[in-house]
C-alpha cells in the first residue's frame, strides 16, 4: 500500500482508535481499526477495514435503537418456514428488500417494527390470512403445515385454517 504521508510502499500496521461514524445522520462513537504507516505513522486508506468499522457502527446503532440484526430477521422468516420470496409477499415488501436486510442493510423504522411484531404468531397469521390470495395453494399448505407443527395454542391453531373472522371478513362487510 502506498502511504499518502511519506509515499513509501508499505504494508502498515493495524491500530485501534475511537472514531465517530455517521449512521442515518447520527454520530456513533466506535472503536475502529485503522492501518497506519510503520514509517511515518500516517493513516493509510484500507477499504476492507473501513467497511468493518461501518458495520460495527451499524451494529451499535441497532443496539441503541432496538433494531433487528440480519440473523433476527432471517430467524423470524425461517420460523414460519418461508423463503425470502414468500416472506416478502406475506408482509408486502420487495424480495430484494428482504435480501438486503438479511445481508446486513439497516431496515427503516417501519419495516423493523413490522418484522418485530411478526414474532407473535397471531400477528403473522392475521397478516398471512389477508395475503393468502396472493399465494399458491401449495405455498399456503406449506405455511399452514409449518404453523400447525410449531404452534401449541389450540385457540390460535383454529385461525390457521379459517382465518380471523373479524370486521375485515367479507361476510361481516356484506351484512353491514
Amino acid at each position: 500500500m502506498l502511504c499518502p504521508g511519506c509515499q513509501s510502499d508499505v504494508v502498515g500496521k493495524i491500530t485501534t482508535k475511537k472514531e465517530n461514524i455517521r449512521i442515518r445522520g447520527e454520530k456513533i462513537n466506535v472503536t475502529c481499526q485503522t492501518r497506519v504507516c510503520n514509517i511515518c505513522g500516517s493513516d493509510i486508506h484500507d477499504a476492507e477495514l473501513r467497511e468493518k468499522n461501518i458495520k460495527n457502527a451499524e451494529n451499535v446503532y441497532r443496539h441503541i435503537h432496538s433494531m433487528l440484526f440480519p440473523e433476527d430477521i432471517a430467524l423470524i422468516r425461517k420460523s414460519y418456514g418461508l423463503s425470502q420470496r414468500l416472506f416478502s409477499v406475506v408482509i408486502g415488501f420487495g424480495v430484494k428488500t428482504i435480501m438486503r436486510y438479511e445481508r446486513g442493510a439497516l431496515p427503516d423504522e417501519a419495516h423493523n417494527n413490522l418484522i418485530i411484531t411478526l414474532r407473535d404468531p397471531k400477528i403473522f397469521i392475521d397478516i398471512w390470512n389477508r395475503k393468502r390470495h396472493l399465494l399458491s395453494d401449495g405455498d399456503n399448505a406449506k405455511i399452514s403445515h409449518t404453523l400447525s407443527i410449531s404452534i401449541k395454542d389450540p385457540n390460535l391453531l383454529r385461525y390457521i385454517s379459517f382465518g380471523f373472522q373479524d370486521r375485515h371478513s367479507s361476510k361481516a362487510i356484506m351484512s353491514n
